[in-house]
């Protein structure tokens, strides 16, 4: 038993000893080598229409965040795995039985999200050294405050995904006026990150209202005559299998960043 443990201890050294010609950690360049391969994935089988300069600009976006190890990288990489991940997992029925040319995003997301879970990556980014200019708002939080701040958004991005899902869906519809909301909901989540990301803790505070906000969207519908079932919410007119997904991790994401807001008002996430 000795020696086995003397093994693993000894693999775990050798993934986060820096190598000393680059000065990263082995963990980290497979992190800068799933990136590199998902952006000449998309180079060789590009998505449709604006998707593929979304996926485009966030891959080298990512990657070059983590050659810098820049203090956000992991975080902002997995909020962007969880978000493709609700997308292609929840969004799409049967994700699973799709052939892999059609299907490697999804998987990629997996692959991602498998890769940035580990420790010393938080050791790294999330509580790392930054320049004096930018303060890092996660390094002195408590375990317990760290993992509610990152699960809080980290559900967000997935509700936020779900949403701009079903709203592509009514773009140019006579339904498209009644789900106007959703570009301005996104503006809101965006200026709360960026507040998050600056160290204004206080920004926490709007969490909560933007759960409800999208809760309120994706209350199913009242039945329609001569039936006893609730209809889905407009936005999921089209995907009706993503509304009670959305809902469930909407209320999750609800409770938290309602317990994180509470933690921030009494003082507690100094």
């Amino acid at each position: 038993m000795a020696p086995e443990t003397a093994q693993q201890y000894l693999a775990r050294d050798l993934w986060n000893t820096p190598v000393p010609l680059v000065r990263r950690t082995p963990r980290e360049l497979v992190c800068v080598g799933v990136g590199l391969w998902i952006l000449f994935s998309e180079l060789r089988q590009p998505a449709a229409g604006k998707l593929f300069y979304v996926n485009l600009v966030l891959a080298v976006t990512f990657t070059l965040a983590f050659l810098l190890r820049f203090f956000l990288a992991r975080i902002l990489a997995s909020a962007a795995a969880f978000s493709a991940g609700a997308q292609w997992w929840i969004g799409r029925e049967q994700s699973w039985v799709a052939p892999w040319d059609q299907n490697w995003r999804a998987y990629a997301c997996v692959v991602v999200l498998a890769v940035l879970t580990s420790p010393d990556l938080v050791r790294r980014f999330d509580r790392g050294s930054v320049p004096r200019w930018w303060p890092n708002p996660w390094a002195i939080l408590s375990r317990l405050n760290l993992a509610l701040a990152r699960w809080s958004l980290y559900l967000l991005c997935m509700v936020t995904a779900l949403v701009h899902q079903g709203y592509a869906h009514h773009l140019g519809t006579p339904q498209g006026a009644r789900v106007d909301w959703v570009p301005g909901y996104t503006a809101c989540i965006g200026l709360v990150f960026i507040a998050q990301a600056l160290g204004r803790r206080s920004a926490v505070l709007a969490l909560p209202a933007l759960y409800l906000w999208s809760l309120y969207h994706l209350l199913p519908r009242p039945a329609p005559l001569g039936q006893l079932q609730l209809a889905p919410p407009l936005l999921f007119a089209h995907t009706p299998h993503v509304a009670q997904p959305a809902m469930l991790i909407a209320a999750v994401g609800l409770a938290l960043s309602l317990w994180l807001s509470v933690r921030y008002l009494r003082g507690r996430l100094d």
